[in-house]
């Protein structure tokens, strides 16, 4: 058997699969044969023995399980634990996840590009363990067609946010053949009032926004350009 598959040990589908390559798998599940832990700094264990800790500087617990996925591929090549806990510790992060822009009237603003239920959850999840006094949520939602399909599961998605305004659907040359509107997802989730455009969603952040508070931008579409008139960027 040559080659090497990493695949998920936290994926039910990634589980069940059978590669023809060697196969080693890693998460939080028991029994993966790189197993991390959702703590900070989180541990990587071979099996049962403890490799060592790594202090990832991205929040979120899926970044933890990816970081795990990257080590182990990493440490399966040959690559020193040690070398791989300090490229860890050290990757400034990709652009458009919890990217931080800069303050808005004493708020800290970031931006991420989670346009899908499952990412706007967990990009709530990791926002949630950084320090802030109330967490508001601007979204974007990316086309009409993906909207329409999950809006039940959009709706459920920004529970751990304290504020939602939902801004225009970004269409990328759809057209609304359901005919669904960002309003109605607004409806739909209790914390969330539909802004429209961007002048009027930085003017409902306005009034809200103070220091400590952490305003996070989400969407595939063009929002980031707000949140650089946020941060001053333009």
């Amino acid at each position: 058997m040559t080659g090497l598959a990493v695949l998920c040990a936290d994926d039910e589908l990634a589980r069940e699969l059978k590669p023809r390559a060697r196969k080693v798998t890693y998460g939080f599940r028991q029994g993966a044969t790189y197993r991390c832990e959702p703590m900070r700094p989180f541990p990587i264990y071979r099996g049962a023995d403890l490799l060592g800790h790594i202090d990832l500087r991205q929040p979120g617990r899926h970044n933890i399980q990816n970081a795990t996925g990257a080590a182990a591929v990493a440490l399966e090549i040959g690559v020193p634990f040690g070398d791989v806990a300090g490229a860890l510790q050290t990757f400034p992060g990709a652009h458009r996840r919890m990217e931080f822009l800069g303050t808005f009237q004493g708020a800290a603003v970031y931006d991420d590009y989670a346009h899908h239920p499952t990412k706007v959850r967990a990009t709530i999840e990791a926002a949630r363990e950084l320090r802030h006094r109330r967490l508001l949520v601007v979204f974007q939602p990316h086309r009409y067609s993906r909207l329409s399909a999950l809006m039940h599961d959009f709706a459920r998605s920004f529970e751990g946010a304290d504020r939602v305004y939902v801004l225009d659907v970004y269409s990328a040359g759809e057209d609304n053949v359901s005919g669904v509107q960002a309003a109605d997802l607004a409806h739909q989730v209790p914390q969330a009032i539909y802004v429209g455009d961007f002048t009027r969603a930085k003017e409902a952040l306005k009034e809200i926004v103070g220091p400590d508070d952490l305003v996070l931008l989400m969407g595939a579409g063009d929002i980031k350009k707000l949140g650089d008139e946020l941060a001053h960027k333009v």
